[in-house]
C-alpha cells in the first residue's frame, strides 16, 4: 500500500543518515586510535521518553514513567531519576579495541572559509565490525560513522 501522494510528510520520523557521533577514543604511542567507545542509542522518542510498545502495556503504566536524566558526569554516566528511584546509567557502551587499522589519511580543506582539518582512520573492531573514525584536529573531539 502506498501513502497518498498529497498526504503530509512526517518530518518527524525522518532521520539523518551517517552522521557522525561523539566517541571516546584510547590512543596508543603514536596518537592512533586503540580502543573506542560507542555512545549507547538513545531513545527515538523525544526527551528519551519510553513509550511502551504494546496497548497493554500502555495500559499498566500509564505513561506515568519518564526517565529525566540529569547532567553527564566526568565517568560517562548520568543520574536519571524513575518513579522516585535514583539510578546511574552509563552513557557509553564497554570500550571495544581495534584489531586491525586498514587506512589511515587527512583532510586539510576549506582553509579560505572555515578551515576543516581531520584525520581519517578506517579501522576493524574486535569482532569484524568496520568502521570509520575521525579526529577534529581543530578541537582534538574524535567521531565515528558508519562506512
Amino acid at each position: 500500500m502506498v501513502a497518498h501522494p498529497r498526504a503530509p510528510l512526517r518530518v518527524d520520523r525522518l532521520r539523518a543518515l551517517n552522521l557522525p557521533q561523539p566517541v571516546e577514543v584510547r590512543t596508543d604511542t603514536e596518537g592512533l586510535p586503540a580502543a573506542v567507545r560507542f555512545p549507547i542509542p538513545r531513545s527515538p522518542h523525544p526527551a528519551g521518553h519510553n513509550i511502551p510498545d504494546s496497548p497493554a502495556l500502555a495500559a499498566t503504566t500509564a505513561g506515568n514513567i519518564r526517565p529525566r536524566t540529569g547532567p553527564i558526569r566526568r565517568d560517562g554516566t548520568a543520574r536519571t531519576k524513575t518513579a522516585g528511584l535514583e539510578i546511574t546509567t552509563p552513557n557509553y557502551e564497554e570500550w571495544k579495541p581495534l584489531e586491525a587499522i586498514i587506512e589511515i589519511w587527512r583532510v586539510d580543506d576549506e582553509w579560505w572559509r572555515k578551515p576543516v582539518a581531520r584525520l581519517y582512520v578506517e579501522a576493524v573492531l574486535e569482532g569484524g565490525k568496520r568502521t570509520l573514525l575521525y579526529r577534529d584536529l581543530a578541537t582534538g573531539q574524535w567521531f565515528a560513522q558508519q562506512p
